[in-house]
């Protein structure tokens, strides 16, 4: 249920009220009301029965055959005209009965209960001929400049006074509660940044932590392919310099020295195959240098005897492989390696529209909307409403939000 300054607020709205003062009597007729005279109107008066209560009132409104009429006393001047029909308005906006049998509109046989709405009718026709905002831009604040700014009675005018108290005092909370939002917002988007910039930098250092140990794994697997065969190459060498010292070595004489002159003829067994000597000293030299670069060198004693050349050590199949040290390999990587999930908003249900369907809406708007959280009502200073559709019918709400629907058929 609205108040009487959301109904005018309703009302200011629809219609485009945005200056003053307001001919609300052009209003009246441009929505389809009938505004007659007693005089004029006598014989529809006599029809309806309503001459007795034509005498105790100034004016009312009445409902015949699908029109709505307004009735004036004669003889008043234009400001009582103005407030009489916006008195009128205020009982044909909030006091319209969907019963069709009933003729007056704005009457009770209580007192208590018709008092009141007489009251409700007096204030809405002075919001909607003097509307609150153009006061509060204007500046207005006292009685006497309210009464001349909107051409208004003085009893109307202290009725705008009073309102329009309340009326700032509901804008200063409207914009201290705005800003506060506003402060929530912001404080929310940064603890949304921050969690989003921490999930980015924990995907980064999973991926540069692999990336290095796929890596690492790479270069243990290379290195390890690699080492043997320079160990390999270094043991070839390495025996190919100690069969060089063995060939150079100096053959081996008795203890006796020959006597001068003579030619000293080695002994040598039959069963072995004669030394063989290189015929170039240079070439000998060399052959010693190298060796003596290559092995440790060692004293020579002079043999009695003939010793056997060494034979090159034949290839063994129990050859010294490399084996790559335990640490520079990388450990394999883990197929079941931790993935990072960011987790993704739900899809919203799809509203099947049925005649059971609830809907939302506020007094500051002519749409009924799908959904609580549609930005066109979730931040309204208005108080939010819900119903079914003949609830946001008898709201005078004309129709579905477009945003609202949209939104309800990317759900399929």
């Amino acid at each position: 249920m609205y108040s009487v300054r959301e109904y005018a607020d309703l009302f200011i709205n629809r219609e485009g009220i945005h200056e003053m003062p307001v001919n609300v009597k052009k209003i009246a007729k441009s929505k389809g009301y009938i505004i007659k005279s007693y005089s004029k109107g006598a014989a529809l008066i006599q029809t309806l029965g309503l001459t007795a209560h034509a005498s105790c009132f100034d004016s009312f409104s009445c409902r015949y055959e699908g029109k709505c009429y307004i009735f004036l006393a004669d003889d008043i001047d234009g400001q009582s005209e103005q407030r009489l029909i916006g008195h009128e308005l205020g009982h044909l906006e909030m006091h319209m009965s969907e019963d069709p049998g009933r003729v007056l509109i704005g009457y009770d046989d209580d007192e208590e209960a018709m008092w009141r709405l007489e009251r409700e009718a007096d204030e809405f026709g002075a919001l909607i001929r003097a509307p609150l905002a153009l006061l509060y831009v204007m500046g207005v604040s006292t009685i006497s400049d309210i009464a001349e700014a909107a051409d208004v009675e003085r009893k109307d005018a202290i009725i705008l006074s009073q309102s329009l108290v309340s009326y700032r005092a509901a804008l200063k909370s409207a914009s201290r509660q705005l800003g506060e939002y506003r402060q929530q917002r912001r404080a929310h988007l940064r603890r949304e940044g921050a969690k989003m910039a921490s999930k980015i930098m924990g995907v980064a250092v999973v991926t540069i932590t692999v990336c290095l140990g796929l890596a690492c794994l790479i270069a243990s697997v290379v290195a390890g392919q690699r080492a043997p065969e320079l160990l390999l190459d270094d043991f070839g060498q390495t025996s190919s310099a100690v069969e060089s010292v063995a060939d150079s070595a100096p053959e081996s004489s008795t203890s006796d020295d020959p006597a001068p002159g003579s030619n000293p003829v080695s002994e040598q067994p039959q069963d072995q195959p004669p030394t063989v000597n290189n015929d170039s000293p240079a070439a000998s030299s060399q052959a010693q240098a190298s060796a003596v670069e290559r092995v440790p060198s060692t004293t020579h004693q002079p043999q009695t005897h003939y010793t056997q050349p060494q034979q090159p050590a034949a290839p063994s199949s129990s050859a010294p492989t490399y084996t790559p040290p335990a640490s520079s390999i990388a450990p394999p990587v883990s197929s079941s390696a931790t993935e990072i999930v960011i987790p993704t908003k739900p899809k919203e249900p799809y509203i099947n529209i049925t005649p059971y369907t609830r809907y939302y809406w506020t007094g500051g708007g002519t749409k009924y909307h799908l959904f609580e959280d549609c930005y066109h009502i979730r931040d309204s200073l208005y108080q939010l409403e819900s119903g079914l559709l003949s609830d946001a019918q008898a709201a005078r709400k004309d129709g579905l939000c477009a945003d609202c629907a949209r939104r309800n058929n990317k759900n399929k």
